[in-house]
């Protein structure tokens, strides 16, 4: 019998002072922790104000990362997308999930256009530097990042929840939109 000593899980990060800024900021992060649509990510923004700011960042640079992010947006919407042993590019799923990853760079705008540059150091920095309210990150984000910066009060901020999904994929029976008190948009 084997027991894995780490997984690597992709994890959204947010910081927990901005979104405490709106009157119902307890729900949703309830809601962040069980994961909100993608739709309802882009109402935060709105609801927030960060309209050309940066407010979702990830790792869009041509490696690991970018199709680690891909695989998780496929994933969202069809995991029958992504069997154990081969990743099917010509699916719904896949194109829909690189349509979203592009959605959010220049149509959305929820994240800058300089994430084509980012891998996970960069994002990091990227997100604490401009007060970006959420990083796509690893599980060990928090605890390596806090030798690297030179300011650790924003880390301090910083609090996990689960990546979102697209409505109507998978994970849609965990999202918040299930339920029906609770109102991002």
């Amino acid at each position: 019998m084997a027991v894995p000593l780490y997984i690597d899980v992709g994890l959204l990060y947010y910081r927990s002072d901005i979104i405490r800024r709106l009157p119902d900021a307890p729900p949703i992060e309830k809601a962040l922790r069980r994961s909100i649509t993608w739709d309802e990510l882009t109402a935060l923004r709105d609801r927030l104000k960060y309209r050309g700011r940066p407010f979702y960042v990830f790792q869009g640079k041509a490696y690991e990362g970018l199709t680690c992010n891909h695989v998780e947006h496929v994933a969202s919407r069809d995991r029958r997308a992504v069997p154990r042993d081969s990743f099917l590019l010509q699916t719904a799923a896949a194109r829909g999930a690189l349509d979203r990853l592009v959605r959010l760079v220049r149509m959305d705008r929820v994240s800058p256009p300089g994430v084509v540059d980012y891998d996970e150091v960069r994002s990091y920095t990227a997100m604490l530097d401009s007060d970006a309210v959420f990083v796509r990150g690893w599980p060990n984000f928090l605890e390596s990042f806090r030798s690297m910066c030179p300011d650790t009060a924003k880390l301090n901020l910083e609090r996990m929840a689960a990546l979102p999904h697209e409505r109507g994929g998978w994970l849609s029976h965990v999202g918040s939109h299930s339920k029906p008190d609770m109102r991002i948009g």
